[in-house]
């Protein structure tokens, strides 16, 4: 009755309800997912990685010698000191920031459970591509004519010799480094494996 005689008052009455602005059927309607099903059990693809396989291949009693592998392609040779030689295993490359030990250097750090007992940084620092406190005593990969004169862990590439004394180190290191670094910069993992199959 309120409508047919004062539609201008029932519009606006307190007991006028008022529609809602959606239909019944939108609100009862489910929201499709902003997910599928799919894309939430799609595992995410893994990080890009570098593998670098050192072969060692001649042991000596103050040297090791090896070479180096990336992708199944020869790289170059290594020379290790056999006293300090690391354990054969798994690790991860980093690369020390500057202002701290071995700074911009190349270092080798344990990934792998038979590795702990080696005198390097453990596990959970590998997981950052920057290291943020590099020991002294670490391991690095790097440049250098002959391992006699060190006592630590390094392994030094260049083209084989002698046994324990490389050529051409220099260069070799340098190309080697770069590419190990762009990958780092990528975001890729860089893993060194060390395998011994002694002649």
């Amino acid at each position: 009755m309120l409508n047919r005689c004062y539609p201008h008052i029932a519009q606006n009455h307190p007991l006028t309800p008022t529609l809602p602005t959606r239909s019944m059927h939108t609100l009862l309607t489910p929201h499709p997912p902003t997910h599928s099903m799919h894309t939430l059990l799609t595992p995410h693809p893994p990080t890009p990685s570098m593998h670098i396989l050192l072969k060692r291949y001649r042991k000596k009693p103050a040297t090791i010698d090896g070479y180096i592998k990336i992708a199944d392609t020869y790289i170059c040779d290594t020379a290790e000191s056999a006293a300090h030689a690391l354990p054969p295993g798994t690790y991860s490359i980093v690369i020390s920031q500057k202002g701290e030990t071995n700074a911009g250097k190349l270092i080798i750090v344990s990934t792998s459970p038979s590795s702990h007992s080696s005198p390097i940084l453990s596990h959970p620092l590998a997981s950052s591509p920057i290291l943020s406190r590099p020991l002294a005593s670490s391991p690095i990969l790097t440049s250098g004519n002959g391992v006699y004169t060190y006592r630590d862990s390094r392994i030094l590439v260049g083209k084989y010799i002698a046994p324990g004394c490389l050529s051409h180190s220099g260069s070799i290191y340098k190309t080697l480094s770069d590419r190990i670094r762009r990958s780092i910069k990528r975001g890729h993992e860089v893993t060194l494996q060390i395998k011994e199959e002694y002649r």
